[in-house]
Parts: C-alpha cells; structure tokens; sequence
C-alpha cells in the first residue's frame, strides 16, 4: 500500500468513526425523546435539516438538530430557518432545539 493509501485509508475510517458517533449520539436524543412524547422519529443520513422529530403532549413539534460539539454551520442554519418559517406558515407550532454533548458523558438541549 502507497503512502497515498495509507493516508486515504485513515482519513475514511475518522470519517465513518464520526458518523458512527453523530449516529448513536442521534438514536440517544430519540430515546429520550420517545420518553416524553406521543411521537418521536429519527430522520437517517441527513435527508433533513432536523435529525429528531417528535411531538409533544401539548401539541408542539419540536425539532432537533443533533450535534456533537454544538456548532452548527451558517448554511445549514439557514437551510433549519428556512424550513421553520414553511412550517409556521401552516400553522403549526413549533421548538427548534439543538443536542449537543456539555461534556464526554452528559449531553443537554438548547434552544435556537
């Protein structure tokens, strides 16, 4: 195996080892969410603005944008703004929240 190789290979397994971890960091948060609502679901491979979706006993949709470290990129923040502003025109209520890890073990929701 080349250098090239080598170094093409590491740079893949980081890359499937982050998605590993966005992804049970992601079914964590859904968890929770299936606890304390009618309806939650997970939206796979980032078809969405939002990675959880769930609806709460009081009527309102909450929308949940997984992160590890919290940050969000300009782009996708518009692509979230966006989507809440098509929403609130149906009228329908909503709570965009970001999950985010505080530390290596706890994680908490933020607001947008």
């Amino acid at each position: 195996m080349t250098e090239i190789e080598k170094i093409i290979k590491r740079n893949s397994d980081k890359g499937y080892e982050n998605k590993l971890r966005g992804e049970a960091f992601e079914i964590k948060v859904l968890a929770k969410e299936k606890r304390n609502s009618i309806l939650a679901m997970r939206t796979a491979g980032s078809k969405t603005p939002f990675d959880v979706y769930s609806f709460k006993k009081n009527g309102i949709l909450r929308l949940i944008v997984c992160k590890i470290n919290g940050y969000i990129e300009q782009k996708e923040y518009q692509d979230i703004d966006k989507a809440v502003r098509e929403l609130k025109k149906g009228g329908y209520r909503i709570e965009v929240k970001v999950a985010y890890y505080r530390n290596k073990k706890y994680w908490s929701l933020k607001s947008m």
